[in-house]
């Protein structure tokens, strides 16, 4: 999917958010799904040697790819905790 189709980067910090202007969530769980089946099978494209290359990351400080994996992975897990939490929220059995 094209970032333009899910609204990435079109909004500006000065527009007034609306729930109206959202693409429909089944698009969004799609795109989602699609992405990370691509990171999974761009992940096992690597060999051994592929892992410990070095690549820059936003700030040009260098790390391994397999550090740039760990940290994908790791992203993940934060937001999948996020989501478990506003869930327990909604349904009003948080522990935390």
């Amino acid at each position: 999917v094209p970032a333009g189709d899910l609204g990435v980067g079109t909004k500006d910090l000065d527009s007034t958010h609306s729930l109206e202007n959202e693409p429909p969530m089944a698009d969004v769980i799609a795109w989602v799904t699609e992405r990370a089946r691509a990171f999974r099978d761009a992940v096992a494209g690597l060999d051994d040697a592929a892992l410990t290359e070095e690549r820059s990351n936003h700030r040009r400080e260098p790390f391994t790819v397999r550090w740039f994996i760990g940290v994908m992975i790791q992203h993940y897990s934060y937001h999948a905790g996020e989501i478990n939490h506003i869930r327990a929220l909604s349904q009003r059995n948080d522990d935390a």
